[in-house]
């Protein structure tokens, strides 16, 4: 066998193999004579079937078949020896296979990268601090007060915090999305349950009222078939509701545990959730800006088809009816995918480098405990444990996510860092 490799690019490669006609020839003898072990034709018994005509009926076939393993197996040992790490499934081509000129055929592929990672000291990072204060405990009360809020029929304007009964059509760029009329169709202003815009509209409106007004959908709304264009929406206003809230007392403290209906108990419990609420964002904040740390200071030489990859599985994530054929993605669209999935190819290839060169395993007992954490939105916890434990391939998301983890604080452990105090309202907001 002889190959030749071709450096065509920083990390594009073409492989060179050639295959001589003798080895083909030994694999089909191979085949042939296990044919002939097993062939039923009509006229001879099992076993007894002439060797010259098994091949004359079957040498084609089993030459093709031979000569794909051969490629398969080839190719392998050729990125084996070569040393040769493809980011991508290889391209085969021009391949030649002709009896008695053995086999022929080129691969071109992407490798991965060489990272050479800046230091870790150089990275400045900083870190939010929170502390929970009485006016963070009293806006947790107001808002499962809210929670737990009422509603009743007005006869005026509709407000701020109020909650609408619709009846109400759209279209977009003069094509029906609704199919006529939506009847009770519930909207609160102000929760920014419908795109910018929609919800401001309805405020001064009261019931038996009717306005048409229109609005863009966001670039980046989920269905691209909406996404950038302009609808024109028509309401008319069945229902104005204003919400009732509860009373703080012991029957509102205990539906919240506290069977003394206490509120200095309450008030303990609560800020005690806060606390768990503020370590789990700050967490997640911090680890966020040591990624974005890390991929500000490293310079990577992406593969276009890790790339390529990427962006296919954001638009089926973000778009359900993509791939459908009318369906068309804008420029602004395509440079949003395309964006986000070099952000995330490269943050992959950057903690795998970090995880090799620090021989990273997932911590076991880390591990358990975000498992155990899961468990814990379920009726039957222990349950769920079990089931991430019954299949290895079940705990690899887990896993991947605590490398992630360990590989925040290792870097925070060699990065300079500066706390920054945070209000709390401001590290749990949704942006």
């Amino acid at each position: 066998m002889q190959i030749s490799v071709e450096q065509t690019s920083e990390l594009k490669r073409k492989l060179k193999v050639q295959v001589p006609e003798d080895t083909i020839q030994s694999e089909c003898a191979k085949r042939i004579d296990s044919l002939a072990r097993t062939v039923k034709l009509d006229g001879f018994r099992p076993g007894k079937v002439p060797i010259g005509l098994i091949r004359k009926r079957y040498g084609e076939s089993v030459r093709i078949e031979v000569v794909g393993q051969l490629i398969r197996s080839t190719l392998f040992d050729a990125l084996n020896d070569h040393h040769l790490r493809p980011a991508g499934v290889p391209l085969i081509e021009h391949t030649v296979h002709e009896a008695g000129k053995g086999l022929e055929f080129e691969a071109s592929f992407e490798v991965y990268p060489s990272i050479r990672l800046s230091p870790y000291q150089a990275l400045n990072i900083v870190r939010p601090v929170c502390e929970i204060s009485e006016s963070d405990i009293d806006a947790a009360v107001e808002k499962l007060r809210r929670q737990q809020r009422n509603w009743r029929t007005v006869e005026r304007e509709a407000g701020q915090n109020d909650k609408l009964m619709l009846s109400f059509s759209g279209s977009v760029e003069g094509e029906s999305f609704s199919e006529g009329p939506i009847d009770d169709f519930e909207v609160e202003i102000g929760a920014g349950q419908m795109i910018p815009g929609f919800e401001n509209n309805l405020i001064g409106l009261q019931a038996g009222g009717e306005k048409t007004f229109t609005l863009r959908y966001p670039e980046d709304y989920g269905d691209v078939k909406f996404a950038g264009k302009s609808a024109e929406f028509t309401v008319r206003v069945q229902k104005v509701e204003e919400s009732v809230l509860p009373d703080l007392d012991a029957e509102f403290f205990k539906r919240f545990g506290i069977e003394s209906g206490d509120p200095g108990e309450f008030r303990s419990s609560l800020k005690e959730r806060l606390e768990k609420q503020k370590n789990r964002a700050i967490q997640a904040r911090t680890k966020s800006l040591v990624m974005d740390a890390m991929l500000q200071a490293n310079t990577v030489t992406l593969p276009e088809v890790m790339v390529e990859q990427e962006i296919e599985q954001l638009k089926k994530q973000h778009s359900p009816k993509y791939g459908d054929s009318e369906t068309q993605l804008s420029e602004e669209q395509l440079a949003y995918y395309e964006s986000q999935a070099r952000r995330r190819v490269k943050l992959a290839l950057l903690l795998a480098e970090i995880i090799a060169q620090n021989s990273l395993k997932a911590d076991r007992d880390r591990v358990f405990k975000v498992v155990q954490d899961l468990a814990q939105g379920f009726n039957s916890p222990d349950s769920v444990v079990d089931w991430y434990y019954s299949d290895p391939e079940q705990l690899k998301p887990i896993e991947q996510l605590v490398l992630e983890d360990q590989v925040a604080d290792l870097i925070l452990a060699g990065a300079q860092v500066t706390d920054e105090p945070v209000e709390f309202a401001s590290l749990t907001s949704v942006d």
